[in-house]
C-alpha cells in the first residue's frame, strides 16, 4: 500500500495551484509548485502539509484582506476535497489568527471539503469565549460537516489536534455545547458527540457521568447510543456506575463452573484456551470479560481487559464460555515469559481468576 503522506506529491500539487489560479489569475503556479515540492519525498506528511502551506504563504502577493478574499473564493469554487485541502487549513492558521472573524469564517467554508477540527484550534485557544459563541451561533447550520466541526474542533484529546491549555477548566462550557448535538439526525455528528463524551470521561468521569446518567434516561436512541459509545472506556475499566447507567447491576448473582485454562503451559506463538461455565441465578444483564496480566519487561504487570459477551440471562441458565486466547507474534506487543493471570470480570467484578505459564 502506498504510504498516505504520498496524497502530497507534485501531481496534486499542481492540481492545487492549478486551482487557486482560477479564483487569483495572478497566482504564480510555477513558483508556487517549485517551493512547495523541494525535497518532498524526504518529508513525512505533517511536514509536507507544512511546506505547501508556506509555499502559498509566499506566493500570495495581496494584502490579508484581498488574500483572504481569494482564500474563500477557492474554497467555495474548488472541486479539490479531503487532505490536499490540509496545508489551506495550515495557512488559516497562521495568517489570521490575529483576525479571529476573518479566520472562522474560511474555516467554515474549509471544514465543509476538509475537516477544520486542527485549523480552528488556535483560534479557540486564543479566543476561547469567541469560539464558544461563534460555535453556538453555527449549532443549526444545516451542513452536518460543520455541525460535526463544533464537536471536533473543541474535543479535549482530539488525535494530532494542538492541546488547548484551557480545556480542562471549560469542559462544563464543552458539555453545555454539544448538548445541542445529541440529538442531531446525522450520525457522523453523533459520533463526535461521543467521542468528545469519551474524551470528557477521562478527563473527568464524575462531571460526564452526571450528565450521561440524564441522557441514558431519555426516550431518544440517538441519545442511548451516544451513551453507550462515550462509556465505552470506563466499562472496560469496570467502572461501576458507568455499568449501572447501561444497566449492569452490582446486585447480579451467578456462580462459575468448571473454570479451567488448558495448555497451562505455552510458547510465544502458541495459544490457550479459557473455558468456563456461568450459573445466573436469576433474570439479569452481564457483561462478561476476561483480563489478561501481562509481565512487563521490569518485572511489573500489565493488565489489558477483552470483551467475552453481553447478555440478559434467564434464572438458572448456564452461559457457555470457550475462548481462544492467541500469543501470535505480532509488533504491537512484545511478549515476555513467565507467569500470567486471567481473571474473569462480570460487571466490572472480578469473580474467579486462574493462571498460565508463557515459557
Amino acid at each position: 500500500m502506498e504510504p498516505f503522506k504520498n496524497k502530497f506529491n507534485p501531481i496534486s500539487i499542481k492540481e492545487l495551484a492549478s486551482s487557486i489560479n482560477k479564483s487569483h489569475k495572478t497566482f504564480d503556479i510555477k513558483k508556487f509548485t517549485s517551493l512547495a515540492s523541494v525535497n518532498l519525498g524526504d518529508l513525512e506528511m505533517k511536514d509536507r502539509a507544512i511546506q505547501i502551506s508556506n509555499a502559498l504563504e509566499h506566493t500570495m502577493d495581496g494584502t490579508n484582506k484581498r488574500n483572504a478574499k481569494t482564500v474563500k473564493s477557492f474554497l467555495k469554487e474548488t472541486s479539490l476535497s479531503g487532505f490536499i485541502l490540509w496545508p489551506i487549513s495550515i495557512y488559516i492558521e497562521s495568517q489570521f489568527i490575529n483576525d479571529f472573524e476573518v479566520g472562522m469564517d474560511l474555516l467554515e467554508v474549509l471544514t465543509t471539503k476538509f475537516t477544520s477540527e486542527f485549523g480552528v484550534r488556535p483560534y479557540f485557544e486564543k479566543y476561547p469565549e469567541l469560539t464558544y459563541s461563534y460555535f453556538h451561533s453555527k449549532l443549526k447550520n444545516k451542513d452536518d460537516n460543520v455541525r460535526r466541526w463544533i464537536s471536533e474542533g473543541t474535543r479535549p484529546n482530539l488525535p494530532w489536534g494542538m492541546n488547548i491549555s484551557h480545556l480542562n477548566q471549560n469542559l462544563d462550557k464543552n458539555i453545555k455545547l454539544i448538548d445541542n448535538l445529541k440529538d442531531d439526525p446525522s450520525l457522523y455528528v453523533r459520533k463526535s458527540v461521543a467521542n468528545h463524551m469519551s474524551d470528557v470521561t477521562m478527563l473527568d468521569s464524575t462531571l460526564a457521568l452526571k450528565y450521561l446518567r440524564v441522557w441514558n434516561k431519555s426516550d431518544s436512541d440517538y441519545q442511548k447510543w451516544i451513551v453507550k459509545q462515550a462509556l465505552r472506556n470506563l466499562v472496560k475499566k469496570g467502572n461501576k456506575e458507568a455499568l449501572s447507567i447501561l444497566g449492569y447491576s452490582q446486585t447480579f448473582k451467578v456462580e462459575v463452573q468448571n473454570l479451567s485454562i488448558f495448555p497451562m503451559k505455552i510458547t510465544d506463538g502458541d495459544c490457550t484456551s479459557l473455558k468456563l461455565q456461568i450459573l445466573s441465578l436469576k433474570k439479569q444483564n452481564l457483561m462478561i470479560d476476561y483480563i489478561i496480566g501481562y509481565p512487563k519487561k521490569n518485572g511489573k504487570i500489565s493488565k489489558k481487559v477483552y470483551k467475552l459477551k453481553s447478555v440478559l440471562s434467564l434464572k438458572n441458565e448456564i452461559i457457555s464460555i470457550d475462548k481462544k486466547i492467541s500469543f501470535k507474534k505480532v509488533t504491537t506487543r512484545v511478549h515476555y515469559p513467565g507467569l500470567h493471570s486471567c481473571e474473569v470480570q462480570i460487571n466490572g467484578n472480578i469473580i474467579s481468576k486462574t493462571s498460565f505459564t508463557l515459557i
